[in-house]
């Protein structure tokens, strides 16, 4: 199954050392269709756990955050900021 989800990517502050950041903004003309942690695993081709465990480490920040936010249905406008990624 396929999702209409439009997921806009750019790279920010790369350092060569360290790894970067990626600011992540999501489109959809159907929101609530796709869970956010599962939009992410599959955009960054991880486990929902990884994707659960860069959010508690702090290297992964969803703006608006709520309670659940990663549990949450995905929706436009969401901004996802991974800090210290490898290239």
């Amino acid at each position: 199954m396929t999702f209409e989800v439009s997921v806009e990517s750019s790279e920010i502050g790369l350092d060569d050392h360290v790894g970067g950041s990626r600011m992540i903004v999501i489109e959809s003309q159907y929101p609530g269709i796709i869970r956010l942690d599962r939009l992410l695993a599959q955009q960054l081709r991880i486990s929902r756990t990884s994707v659960q465990e860069l959010y508690d480490s702090g290297r992964l920040r969803i703006y608006p955050d709520g309670k659940n936010a990663l549990r949450k249905a995905a929706h436009t406008g969401q901004r996802i900021l991974l800090n210290g990624l490898l290239r």
